[in-house]
């Protein structure tokens, strides 16, 4: 089990590409190895070398626990970065522990989740994403037929509760990995510069 006692919190804000094609990034090889589902919009994750981040390039604004100020990230996106495709500004979460929270002094994050926030899924993750940077072996159609159908048009399972109740399988399977974590993933704000 996942954990009994689980809070929601902020855990970073991040910038996100959305001008990619995915089928052009993606070759057949790496989509019949890494995907149970191809049949999606476009693989979205809380790992940034699946889902591409733009935030990092901008050392001013680093979101990771700080408060959200969206005129000064567009501001500088499109004045220092000349971003002028679409992205998206996300928020990701991620699934603790009560005790663990209260332990490290976070409770400050919790009130920064925002009900007005699109979720787009929940994404498990020890680093990369499981859903997303696991090669499949012939011999596991079972689990990969058991998690095929629970996963949305992004890839990600769409409710927390699915997320929790495939979490065990998903570490026993990855034991070496370390712990995985269940990351939520929201979208706050669609942002094109084409469209003025």
């Amino acid at each position: 089990m996942y954990c009994e006692d689980c809070v929601e919190v902020l855990y970073v804000y991040d910038v996100r590409e959305m001008w990619l094609d995915w089928h052009e990034e993606w070759d057949q090889r790496r989509k019949d190895n890494f995907l149970l589902r191809q049949d999606i919009v476009k693989p979205l994750s809380a790992d940034d070398n699946v889902w591409l981040s733009i935030e990092h390039l901008v050392t001013e604004f680093h979101f990771r626990g700080s408060q959200l100020n969206i005129p000064l990230m567009k501001t500088l996106l499109a004045d220092e970065l000349q971003v002028q495709k679409p992205y998206w500004l996300i928020a990701i979460t991620q699934i603790v522990e009560t005790l663990t929270l209260e332990e490290l002094g976070y409770q400050w994050l919790k009130e920064q989740l925002n009900p007005e926030w699109k979720l787009l899924g929940y994404d498990i993750c020890a680093g990369p994403s499981f859903l997303m940077n696991s090669v499949w072996a012939e011999y596991e159609d079972e689990l990969r037929n058991h998690l095929r159908p629970l996963l949305n048009q992004y890839h990600l399972f769409s409710d927390l509760e699915t997320a929790k109740a495939n979490w065990q399988s998903i570490h026993d399977r990855e034991i070496y990995h370390g712990e995985f974590t269940i990351n939520g993933l929201y979208l706050i704000e669609e942002i094109n510069p084409e469209k003025k």
